[in-house]
């Protein structure tokens, strides 16, 4: 089974809100059609829900919500979520979407569906073993995970992230993967340093 991430900076454009690259979706999709085994698609928000969060101040800490801004947030992840379905039923892949909310019933989440853990609670996904990691990010709750091969490890985390409000959760995963001396490093992710810049997608890929 493979796990990937189409990260939000890659499936649509940040320049511009609510705005989704339908081609380059499409193009990443029609790659998958090549591989025989199951996959795990995972997506972030981009301009879509990141958009949002922002709107309505839900990216910088833990809170009860305005609920006028959870439904918004929330109508733009389906909204970029059905074109991602709508790019691998184009390209006759069957996708079966479990987002988050399936896991909560009303304003309560379902406890007997979630093993929760914390940074250096290891745990096995079949003959894996994985430690996740805390990392920053614009949403609070977020991991980098080291998995333990019969290679070696792997270290994967969807940014390296050290302008937010907690750049010393990075650390600790950085200074954690370092230690480990992974094979590879799997990432999705266009800033790498201290201080926040805006800089354009072009710019970026050049």
């Amino acid at each position: 089974m493979l796990l990937l991430k189409l990260g939000g900076s890659v499936i649509t454009n940040k320049e511009k809100p609510l705005s989704a690259r339908t081609k380059t979706i499409y193009n990443i999709v029609s790659k998958l059609k090549r591989i025989d085994e199951p996959i795990v698609i995972v997506h972030g928000g981009g301009s879509y829900g990141h958009y949002w969060s922002v709107k309505f101040g839900m990216h910088t800490k833990p809170a009860k919500y305005d609920n006028r801004g959870v439904a918004i947030v929330k109508k733009s992840m389906v909204d970029l979520n059905k074109i991602i379905l709508d790019s691998f039923l184009k390209n006759k892949l069957n996708p079966y979407c479990l987002p988050p909310t399936d896991f909560v019933s009303g304003n309560k989440p379902i406890p007997k569906k979630i093993n929760e853990f914390r940074t250096g609670d290891k745990f096995k996904i079949g003959s894996l073993e994985v430690e996740p990691i805390h990392v920053d990010h614009s949403v609070p709750g977020a991991y980098g995970f080291i998995i333990y091969t019969s290679e070696g490890p792997v270290v994967y985390t969807g940014d390296i992230r050290l302008h937010g409000t907690h750049p010393e959760m990075t650390e600790d995963f950085i200074a954690k993967a370092k230690e480990v001396k992974p094979i590879a490093l799997i990432s999705e992710g266009t800033r790498i340093a201290d201080e926040e810049r805006e800089e354009s997608e072009p710019l970026v890929y050049q």
